[in-house]
Order: structure tokens, then C-alpha cells, then sequence
């Protein structure tokens, strides 16, 4: 009984300077606390094994995880869905997660969140423990994890995918580790190539996102295109490697294509019925079930807008329809209507697909220039509108917890990035002074008041960005300010 309690009192005091353990090096203070202690231990129970007592045979289970918190609980806790022993056990973590235990065990619950199907308690369990204002990176990971867990998979890729973008000392190395390696399965998972390969040449990339962005490079045929023989050589390397045979088996019967020109597509033919009925038919088909094909591009969205070009352009059409104003004696002029109508109709179709409409910097008087313009002008209001928001609530100084101070950044972000994407570079500088008040001033907030410098920092760095980007000298040096105080 004696030996009993000592062992246990020996694991309990190991696990409190595991909790303790707050250093920026390994091993640190209390990390050596903790190994003295396990080592001392394992001393104790190693020569009771030898002598054939049956304490020690019980106590070397223990034993053990105490030594490999991190490698027990995904090997054994994680795919089993045990959420509470999984944040239990990483607690005391003092060499994966020397500096951020408590986010490597939310990292822990919330991957065992995932593998056993998110039910609601183990989703509440996480939940709770992640909005502390000091919260590290690994909560970013545990986050988007928890995001995955309730099916919110592009959430759970927006937050994470953005992790792997942390540079410098606040990033944990596993926490941005685990974040690659997600990264590069989500890609895969929906033939995102191109997304997988680049994160092949990550400085955190493992065997297993090697392996992937070997098979990317396959798919795409970029050099250096690896050999079947390579593939299943790497293959060889990764754990588990039963869940990647199928990929590889895949790439390895994929025929490596090479780059074909395509040809420059066809002329329209020529218009054979009447400019209005013609443009109508287009427009119809592709605001109805054509727009769910492959017509709802942005060519077929230019050749729409010609069509009605001719069709306003038309002098017969024009006056059919002022003859027929004044014989009912309409008061409003339906050719202006129509144009209306149909300018509404195109903005709506190209704001709901997401289509990359590009920018008129000629400032045409068409209908594609005036779509374009529209377009532009729209995205710029909905992005000024977010970012007044945040900024407001900012200098009223309503908080919220960490983790959702984040989501509501990589929100207005995905906003800012997609309007760029949608228009142009044109819209870059315009776009920036749009944010750069409202981001700014969370970030300071974050910094100065509630001393979450990870989340801070990553901010300033992305500000920094962007404004040398944009050529902004004011925003460069104060950003440039804040970014080094961070280092």
C-alpha cells in the first residue's frame, strides 16, 4: 500500500510542474522538476519489474503516459473520442507543448471531439476552456478542430489555414506542425493540388505532407514529376500508411499530361434573331438553369452583356417600344427600366457565384464596364460596413472571448481578400484604408489592455504586409513600430 501511495503522489507532483511549466525552452525549469521526478520513479519501478513485484508491473502503465503524454493520447485517446483523459493527460505536457500545455490539451479534447462525432458535451467541454484572453496559438488549432467537429469544415479551414501563416516565437512549433499537416489532408481530401504542393515546401511539412505534396506534384505535372517507385519509397516513411495507399495507387496510374496550348476559342456566330428577344433568351438561360453549368463563367456573363448592348443599341426595338409607351401613356420609360432590371439581375448573379469580374480601369460605358464598376462599388460597401463594425465595437470596448476575436479578424480578412480577388488590385489601396483603422485598433486592444500578444502579433505582421503592398509609408512605419515590438 505504501508503494501504491508513493507512486501516486510521485505522478501528482510530476503533473503539477507539468501545469506549471511556462518556459520558452526546452527543457525548462519545471520540465526538469518533472523529468527528476518520472526519472526517479522509473528507477523505483524498473527494479521492482526485475525482482517480479507485481506493484511495479501495475504501476508501469502509468508510468509510461506520464512519460509520452502526447504520444499515448493520440495513439490511443484521440481515435477513441475520449475527450476529458485527453485534455487531462496533455495538462501536464512539459516537452511537445513545453510552453502552451493547456492549449496542447485543448488541442488534445477537441481532436477527440472530432474523432468521436462532436456530441454536444464533449463540444460544451472544449468550448468552455477556450476564451481566455491569454490564450496561445494552439487555441487557433483547437478552434478551428472544434469548427470541424460541428461540420463546419470551411470555418474549421479558414481559422486553421491562417495558423499556418504564424511566424516567429509565438507560434509552438507542434501547434503549427499539426496545422500543415491538416492543412494538406483537407486540400487533398478536395483535390486542391496546387494548395497541397505548396505546402509540401513548408519548413513544419512531416512525412505524411511530403508524401502528399509528392502526389500533387504527380497530379499536377509539376516538375519535379515523382516516379511510382518514389511515391510508394515515401510511402514507406509515413505512419499509417494504409489510409495513403489509395492516393498513391491513385497518382501512380495518373498519366502525367503535358502542357497543351489551347486553342483560342471560336467567334460568335452571327445573330440571327432580333437583338431584344435573343438577348432575353441568353439572359434567361443563364440566370436559370444554365447559371448552375458551366455557362456561369465570366465570359458567358461578357457575351450577356454584349447581347444587350445590341439589343439597346437597336433603333427599331427602341422605337417599338416609345410607340407603345405613348399609345398607354406610361409615365415611366420602360427602356430605362429594362436596363435596370437587367443590371440588378447580372450584379446579383455575379455577387452570389463569386465570379473574379476583374476591373474597367477605361471606365467603358457598356453594360460589362457598368456591371464591373458596380460590382467593385458593392464590395467596397459591404467591406467599409464590416470593418465599421468591428471598429466600433473596438473603441466601446465590448470583448469577446479570444478565440472569437480571431474568427471575427479572419472574417473581415476573407472579405478583404475575396473583394481583391473579385475586382482586382485596383481595388487593393481602397480596400486597405477600409480596414487597416478597424484591424489596427483590435490589435492594439489586444496587445495593450487584455495581453494577448499572439493573436496581436500575427495582425501586425498581416497589416505590414499589406501596406508595403499598397505603397502606404504612413501605415509601413507605424506597422513596422508594432511588428518589432513584438520580436
Amino acid at each position: 500500500m505504501s508503494a501504491v501511495v508513493g507512486l501516486a503522489i510521485a505522478l501528482g507532483v510530476a503533473r503539477l510542474f507539468g501545469r506549471a511549466n511556462k518556459e520558452e525552452s526546452r527543457p525548462g525549469f519545471f520540465g526538469l522538476l518533472q523529468w527528476c521526478v518520472l526519472l526517479v520513479v522509473a528507477v523505483v519501478v524498473l527494479r521492482g519489474v526485475l525482482a517480479g513485484r507485481p506493484v511495479a508491473f501495475a504501476a508501469l502503465p502509468p508510468l509510461l503516459i506520464a512519460l509520452f503524454p502526447w504520444r499515448f493520447t493520440t495513439a490511443v485517446l484521440v481515435p477513441r473520442g475520449m475527450v476529458r483523459t485527453a485534455w487531462f493527460v496533455v495538462r501536464g505536457s512539459t516537452w511537445v507543448w513545453f510552453d502552451d500545455n493547456r492549449g496542447g490539451a485543448l488541442v488534445a479534447a477537441a481532436w477527440a471531439c472530432l474523432r468521436g462525432g462532436g456530441q454536444p458535451r464533449d463540444v460544451a467541454f472544449v468550448e468552455r476552456r477556450l476564451g481566455d484572453d491569454a490564450a496561445g496559438a494552439a487555441n487557433l488549432l483547437a478552434t478551428g478542430l472544434l469548427a470541424q467537429a460541428q461540420g463546419d469544415v470551411v470555418a474549421a479551414r479558414r481559422g486553421i489555414d491562417r495558423l499556418v501563416e504564424f511566424e516567429g516565437r509565438v507560434a509552438p512549433a507542434q501547434a503549427r506542425r499539426l496545422a500543415v499537416q491538416w492543412c494538406a489532408a483537407e486540400a487533398a481530401s478536395r483535390d486542391a493540388w496546387a494548395r497541397v504542393a505548396a505546402l509540401g515546401d513548408d519548413r513544419d511539412a512531416d512525412a505524411t505532407t511530403t508524401l502528399l505534396a509528392a502526389i500533387a506534384r504527380r497530379m499536377l505535372g509539376r516538375a519535379p514529376v515523382p516516379e511510382p517507385s518514389q511515391l510508394r519509397a515515401l510511402l514507406r516513411r509515413v505512419p499509417r500508411r494504409a489510409a495513403f495507399a489509395a492516393a498513391v495507387e491513385r497518382a501512380c496510374v495518373h498519366e502525367v499530361a503535358a502542357d497543351v496550348v489551347a486553342p483560342p476559342p471560336a467567334p460568335p456566330a452571327a445573330a440571327t434573331a432580333p437583338p431584344l428577344p435573343a438577348a432575353l433568351r441568353h439572359h434567361a438561360a443563364l440566370l436559370g438553369g444554365d447559371a448552375r453549368g458551366r455557362a456561369a463563367d465570366v465570359a458567358a456573363i461578357e457575351a450577356l452583356c454584349k447581347a444587350w448592348d445590341l439589343a439597346f443599341e437597336d433603333r427599331a426595338t427602341a422605337a417599338a417600344v416609345a410607340a407603345r409607351r405613348a399609345a398607354l401613356g406610361a409615365k415611366l420609360d420602360p427602356w430605362l427600366r429594362l436596363r435596370e432590371t437587367v443590371d440588378a439581375d447580372l450584379l446579383a448573379l455575379v455577387h452570389a457565384r463569386g465570379l473574379p469580374i476583374g476591373e474597367d480601369p477605361a471606365s467603358k460605358p457598356d453594360s460589362f464596364g457598368r456591371l464591373r464598376r458596380r460590382v467593385r462599388q458593392r464590395l467596397l460597401d459591404e467591406l467599409e460596413l464590416h470593418a465599421d463594425a468591428l471598429h466600433t465595437r473596438v473603441r466601446a470596448r465590448r470583448a469577446l472571448p479570444v478565440h472569437e476575436e480571431w474568427r471575427e479578424y479572419l472574417t473581415l480578412r476573407g472579405a478583404y481578400d475575396h473583394a481583391i480577388a473579385m475586382t482586382g488590385m485596383g481595388l487593393h489601396r481602397l480596400a486597405f484604408q477600409a480596414v487597416h483603422p478597424a484591424v489596427c485598433a483590435l490589435a492594439v486592444w489586444l496587445w495593450n489592455d487584455r495581453k494577448n500578444r499572439v493573436h496581436a502579433h500575427q495582425m501586425f505582421r498581416w497589416l505590414l504586409r499589406e501596406a508595403e503592398l499598397v505603397e502606404d509609408a504612413e501605415a509601413v512605419a507605424l506597422q513596422r513600430r508594432n511588428v518589432d515590438a513584438g520580436k
